[in-house]
């Protein structure tokens, strides 16, 4: 396997090198997906050793399942390598035949990994549904239909969601965590709570499906998803968004949600007795704002994804976008980013200084497509600079130096906590999206940057005062 090598400080702050490494990234994360990605058993593994070997998955969650889909159709259409077709087909046909749920409508959580091709598939184990899960799905599903315009996918993507419908909460809006099986509201109390992951990939969702369909229903639920984001959980007075919410959307202090993933070796103590902010979260939920509001505007997006689906020119129209998405990565960069060091912070709270100083993979993942769509929205240079910042922090600390992939987590200093590639939750899924989408990004950026150049407009390359916002402006 070609090695990419590590990024010099040089080179990181070089839009032009930065988009050459980046192009080798989603090629090398490409080899490592098709090579290893598939289980004999059925359907994707999603973790693997700090060597590249696949770690034990004695239980296949859907959330998994459903993204390692995406990442296959994503790189079909990133790559234009045909021998991920096959892969897509059969993730597709994994989640059918494993977590469909023909009864109830919707999908299961978790199964038993199957005993191979030909062998049925695995026993369901939690038939419980939770919405990001489903949501998780929609995303894949759509997903594949844009690359592959597979018809069955699509009106798949569309069952899933009317299945869904009776976890949003109509009275005060938004999609409860988690379901029965017959999608009565659960028992628990983190099954009534309301969460910015959820619903930020609940928008992701929404937003290939809504441009997919074009229907009224899914248009209308986007907007209403957005508007539940912006309206009711980002904080107007400090930019932050909380982690978790009651059902009212009042800010929570955070307990461990039935299914989702909380923690990793390394983090410190109990959940914090105070609401809390994923600095990686906030950053990801402002950019998908962005697609949602291309989508709405009527911009038609590329396959998958892989473009921004707004442009330039479009930022602003709703609700001034930009202000929206300054106040947001502002806060970011105050709290979660590392100014010395590089890299951003996992968590903190609402206002005040990051309480867990790890740096894990999908936050900085996130973080590169956030900060990057913040200076396009923006022109403020701080917000090009932390994308630089943590793209040499990722690349030198958590990338792999032969197989690209990322380590799962790092402390402050850059040292590997945990050397898995890629967990149970996500796979590779928010690496190799980041790539693709900084890949378009920077190539963006490049072409703006020569063209400021040519007119001697050197404030403009490097970020100036923003066309958009004030620097008193608020949401």
């Amino acid at each position: 396997m070609e090695v990419i090598g590590t990024v010099s400080k040089a080179a990181a702050h070089d839009p032009e090198t930065a988009f050459q490494y980046t192009s080798l990234e989603v090629e090398a994360l490409g080899r490592f997906a098709r090579e290893r990605m598939e289980d004999p058993r059925g359907g994707f593994l999603t973790t693997f050793s700090g060597g590249g070997r696949p770690l034990p998955e004695p239980v296949k969650t859907l959330i998994s399942q459903a993204r390692s889909v995406w990442t296959c159709s994503a790189l079909r259409a990133a790559t234009d390598d045909a021998l991920f077709d096959r892969l897509a087909r059969h993730g597709v046909d994994y989640l059918v035949e494993t977590f469909l749920d023909a009864e109830d409508g919707g999908w299961y959580w978790s199964a038993e990994p199957g005993q191979g091709p030909a062998s049925p598939p695995g026993r369901p184990l939690d038939r419980d549904k939770a919405t990001c899960a489903q949501a998780t799905a929609i995303y894949a599903l759509a997903t594949f239909a844009a690359v592959y315009h597979d018809e069955a996918a699509l009106r798949l993507a569309g069952e899933t969601f009317d299945a869904m419908e009776p976890a949003w909460d109509s009275d005060r809006l938004g999609y409860r965590e988690t379901s029965t099986r017959d999608w009565r509201p659960a028992a628990t109390e983190a099954a009534r709570r309301k969460t910015l992951a959820t619903h930020t990939h609940v928008l992701e969702a929404l937003t290939v499906l809504a441009s997919l369909t074009g229907e009224k229903r899914h248009r209308d639920r986007l907007a209403q998803v957005r508007d539940v984001i912006v309206d009711r959980m980002i904080d107007p007075a400090t930019g932050a968004i909380g982690d978790q919410f009651a059902a009212d959307f009042t800010p929570l202090p955070p307990i461990p949600l039935d299914r989702l993933w909380e923690g990793a070796p390394g983090t410190p103590g109990p959940p914090p007795p105070w609401p809390t902010t994923t600095y990686g979260l906030a950053l990801e939920a402002t950019w998908q704002l962005g697609q949602a509001e291309g989508v709405l505007l009527g911009a038609t997006p590329g396959p998958a994804g892989a473009a921004p689906w707004g442009t330039q020119a479009r930022w602003g129209v709703w609700r001034d976008h930009a202000a929206i998405v300054n106040r947001v990565a502002a806060h970011a960069l105050t709290w979660g980013y590392d100014t010395q060091l590089g890299g951003l912070y996992a968590r903190g709270p609402l206002n005040g200084p990051a309480f867990d100083t790890d740096k894990i993979f999908w936050t900085n993942a996130e973080a590169l497509v956030g900060f990057l769509h913040a200076f396009e929205v923006t022109d403020r240079a701080e917000y090009r600079r932390a994308f630089f910042g943590i793209w040499e922090f990722a690349h030198a600390h958590l990338s792999h130096p032969e197989l690209v992939e990322w380590h799962v987590r790092a402390d402050r200093d850059g040292n590997v906590i945990d050397q898995a590639l890629g967990d149970r939750w996500t796979g590779g899924f928010h690496t190799t999206r980041a790539a693709i989408e900084v890949r378009e990004r920077l190539r963006r950026l490049v072409a703006r940057d020569e063209a400021a150049e040519a007119k001697g407009d050197l404030a403009a390359a490097l970020g100036g005062p923003s066309p958009h916002i004030g620097p008193s402006r608020t949401i």
